[in-house]
């Protein structure tokens, strides 16, 4: 397990699977803005940034764009976890070991297509090993890549109702995934979606403690009103004759 764990992965990160990286959406002039603001309030706030600090780092804002993009646009493999049967005992030879591994897809990849090269990529390597061992790959849970489009109506009255509430426009982030529902509800109720974050940084999401503060879910809750009535706004007149 770990000879065939050892061979997803390169000494940069990068993904070894074959053609893993192909069918990856162009990065726009559109998109690499929405980044700028970003770097920048990093670099002119580096106290708010609870985990890391751009400046004692000496990264440069070109650095730092790529390890965003690397972290939010480029796809990744994650191995999360490595088990073996037994009682858990040092001196025990375990009879099998598992490992939960992860792949993060993004615009314009398609998950059949990944799904396929990884498991016909690690068949390989494993027989390469000439081992009288099985291996048997499991896919357990599969979801569709989603991305928002800033410049539609949709987001534009978020933008809008955000702003009115904070006093400053947002930042756009592609952050806040692993909801496979919202691709298939966008496809099956031909609507867009739009995600709109409450909590911050600190809030501890998905660890203990996990909270969020009274101010964000008290605004929170009324930029959702606004955002509501931005979009009603945006409606087309009713015609009795539609249906």
């Amino acid at each position: 397990m770990v000879k065939v764990l050892s061979e997803l992965v390169n000494s940069d990160r990068t993904a070894k699977i074959p053609g893993f990286y192909d069918c990856i959406r162009p990065l726009t002039p559109h998109e690499d803005a929405l980044y700028n603001p970003i770097v920048e309030d990093m670099f002119n706030n580096p106290s708010g940034q609870r985990h890391w600090d751009p400046l004692a780092t000496g990264v440069t804002k070109e650095e730092l764009k790529r390890k965003l993009m690397a972290r939010w646009r480029n796809p990744s493999l994650t191995i999360h976890q490595v088990d073996v049967s037994g009682p858990k005992n040092r001196t025990v030879i375990p009879r099998s070991a598992k490992a939960s591994v992860s792949m993060r897809i993004v615009p314009d990849q398609e998950v059949a297509d990944i799904t396929k090269s990884f498991e016909e990529y690690v068949r390989k390597i494993f027989g390469e090993l000439d081992t009288e061992n099985e291996i048997e790959i499991n896919i357990k849970v599969v979801a569709d890549w989603w991305l928002g489009d800033t410049e539609d109506k949709f987001f534009k009255a978020a933008e809008s109702a955000i702003e009115q509430e904070w006093g400053q426009k947002p930042l756009f982030i592609r952050e806040g995934g692993s909801v496979p529902a919202i691709r298939w509800l966008e496809k099956r109720l031909k609507a867009a979606a739009v995600h709109i974050p409450m909590g911050q940084s600190s809030d501890q999401a998905h660890l203990n403690n996990e909270r969020i503060r009274l101010q964000n879910l008290h605004s929170g809750k009324r930029v959702i009103k606004t955002f509501l009535r931005e979009l009603r706004s945006l409606e087309v007149p009713y015609n009795q004759n539609q249906q």
